[in-house]
């Protein structure tokens, strides 16, 4: 994939996780510990899953939808299990997963 494909493919990605949250518009997204965190392990989450399914010699695709995958997966989860579903965190989940994604294809 050329560079300019992987720069308009993660621009498409954080456009579209950033428009679709009207919390978003409203500025009422606030970037504190929880958020960072949540961030942090979605962007890492990604990554070793992206790493793992690599790794087992399937395609950049695969490896891009399971590894999409297993991050929302995750983050839903933990807000399910949570006392109450902030969408915030979800917010922050996504912002994570469009780092994961920027950090392995411009590695590539």
């Amino acid at each position: 994939m050329s560079s300019v494909k992987k720069i308009w493919l993660i621009l498409l990605v954080m456009g579209i996780l950033m428009s679709s949250s009207a919390k978003i518009s409203e500025a009422k997204f606030k970037l504190e510990g929880d958020k960072v965190a949540h961030i942090v392990v979605s962007a890492l989450i990604y990554d070793a899953a992206y790493l793992y399914c690599e790794n087992q010699d399937l395609d950049r695709l695969h490896c891009f939808c399971y590894a999409t995958l297993a991050t929302v997966a995750a983050g839903i989860f933990k807000e399910e299990m949570d006392d109450v579903f902030d969408h915030d965190d979800l917010i922050a989940d996504g912002i994570g997963l469009a780092i994961g994604i920027a950090v392995i294809e411009l590695q590539f």
